[in-house]
């Protein structure tokens, strides 16, 4: 008698793995996506007004210009862009920050702004550090479409 039952357990166990499996790899519609990748056979649609080849990048717009000159009582209120919170004035100094960064660098703000925002690739886990603080931009999978 504890054979059947032994029998139908592992199929219920082999049942059970399989549709985790199956549904791991099915498209979830509005899941946050970086790239038509992670959408399982859907397309990662980006927000409207983002261009779908600025997905995963650095979202430089988050701090400038539409936080410039804002108040302030931390770098999340800049978009976080890191050290973009002037503790003097508590005004979001955006075009500051980024001509440090890029005399940093060893480059030009000019340069920063074509070579690095909405150029960077980012992702979830890596935006903080690589993009200085600024979101990585995301968009939502649509199970519908195909990625093109």
């Amino acid at each position: 008698m504890q054979a059947p039952i032994i029998f139908f357990t592992v199929l219920i166990g082999i049942y059970l793995v399989q549709s985790a499996i199956e549904d791991s790899s099915k498209c979830e519609k509005d899941a946050a996506c970086f790239s038509n990748d992670e959408c399982n056979g859907g397309s990662c649609q980006p927000p409207l007004g983002v261009l779908p080849v600025w997905l995963g990048t650095c979202d430089c717009s988050a701090c400038y210009p539409t936080r410039q000159a804002k108040p302030c009582k931390s770098d999340a209120d800049c978009g976080g862009l890191k050290t973009a919170c002037n503790n003097k004035t508590n005004l979001c100094d955006c075009v500051g920050t980024g001509l440090r960064l890029a005399k940093q660098s060893n480059t030009t703000l000019g340069k920063v702004l074509t070579d690095f925002c909405n150029k960077q690739k980012c992702d979830n886990t890596t935006n903080t550090d690589i993009c200085n603080g600024l979101p990585c931009r995301s968009g939502k999978c649509n199970c519908a479409a195909s990625p093109k």
